[in-house]
């Protein structure tokens, strides 16, 4: 009995203290990675979400369809098609408030483009530098 109580007062501490905050790049992920997949175009779907040590990595599966094979386009395609989704996500997630919410804390958004079978095709990465100067 003498211990349990010992160990009653050594867990009691731990109990009644607060969790830590969870922060807004968590929150953002545990939003949006309910509602995955969720495509983009007839290409892209987003598949999934994660926060990880202050970075929200976005993961696509970029699919081929009859009019168009991404994952085979030679190096000037596929470079011509990774700018396009840049700047598409550079417009959408510039000016998402949220976004610049985590930008203020330091959060970084890395978006990775595979094929189906898992082949990183390309990626690229949005930080609070490149919105400001998207934003001029």
């Amino acid at each position: 009995m003498k211990y349990f109580f010992i160990l009653l007062l050594a867990i009691a501490p731990l109990s009644s203290q607060n969790p830590p905050p969870i922060s807004p790049a968590a929150k953002y992920a545990d939003y949006y990675h309910k509602r995955l997949p969720y495509r983009i175009d007839e290409y892209t779907e987003l598949v999934d979400l994660l926060d990880i040590s202050n970075r929200l990595f976005y993961r696509y599966h970029i699919n081929d369809t009859k009019r168009s094979a991404p994952s085979r386009f030679n190096n000037e395609e596929l470079k011509q098609y990774s700018q396009k989704l840049y700047q598409s996500a550079l417009t959408q997630v510039c000016a998402d408030g949220e976004v610049w919410q985590m930008f203020e804390q330091g959060v970084l958004l890395w978006h990775g483009f595979y094929t189906q079978n898992g082949r990183l095709l390309f990626d690229f990465k949005i930080s609070k530098l490149e919105c400001e100067k998207y934003r001029k």
